[in-house]
């Protein structure tokens, strides 16, 4: 919990297992992001979405164009639609 409310601006709903939150990047997001399930095997290893999403997205195609020539459209999103 002290995680997602890291993660939060606003709690607007909450019911059995889901807090839907305003997050600190103004996004509306079911537990604030976190994402548990397609990270590790053990369920133990939290992923966040990253504070700026677009200068990651920048970083990541400029390493890419750098490694191998080519500068592929890069997105990082998570499951709901960013």
């Amino acid at each position: 919990m002290e995680l997602l409310l890291g993660e939060t601006r606003e709690i607007l709903r909450t019911r059995a297992g889901v807090v839907v939150v305003e997050d600190r990047r103004w996004l509306v997001l079911a537990n604030a992001g976190i994402e548990a399930s397609n990270v590790s095997a053990d369920g133990e290893t939290l992923l966040l979405l990253p504070e700026d999403p677009d200068a990651s997205a920048a970083r990541l195609r400029e390493a890419l164009a750098a490694a191998t020539g080519v500068a592929p459209a890069v997105l990082v999103i998570d499951s709901t639609f960013r």
